[in-house]
């Protein structure tokens, strides 16, 4: 019987030291909101999405290197007449500061951060929105969260020259 009431009690608290943990419908201390992307009359354009950051907060550069946190990644849904254009995210200059956590120098944002991401039509499209995805990690100085990825769209502004 010591036995069963050892487990028992080993169970209630582990129960109990993970009812602190982060729940999965918990709300995100990062809110992303996207602009109209703007297409011009040869198929090449961009969006911005802008992450607005809680205090205390922070996320990592599209830059971060690998051994550490994940990075942010802006990609397009498949599927879509729309491709990245291949040049880089324009993002405001990274804080970067060292890690002991990680063992590293990490590059973050705070606050907010809005990056622009440039694209492409397919030939002879005309798409009417654009479907991308924000995968990236929000930490805080005591915990890190797992990796979210937001799902984000917007309409398409087709641009005259």
């Amino acid at each position: 019987m010591p036995i069963r009431s050892t487990l028992l009690l080993a169970a209630a608290v582990l129960v109990v030291g993970c009812s602190h943990a982060p729940d999965a419908g918990a709300q995100t201390p990062v809110h992303w909101t996207v602009s109209p992307a703007r297409i011009d009359g040869g198929g090449s354009g961009s969006v911005t999405l802008t992450a607005r950051i809680d205090d205390g907060w922070h996320i990592y550069a599209v830059t971060q290197g690998p051994g550490g946190p994940v990075p942010t990644r802006l990609t397009l849904a498949t599927g879509q007449p729309l491709r990245l254009s291949g040049d880089p995210i324009v993002s405001p200059a990274p804080k970067t500061e060292m890690d002991e956590s990680f063992g590293i120098p990490v590059q973050m944002h705070e606050r907010q951060a809005a990056f622009t991401v440039k694209m492409k039509t397919d030939p002879g499209a005309k798409p009417d929105s654009v479907h991308l995805r924000a995968r990236y990690q929000a930490c805080n100085a005591s915990l890190c969260l797992p990796p979210q990825t937001a799902q984000l769209s917007a309409p398409v502004v087709r641009m005259t020259r």
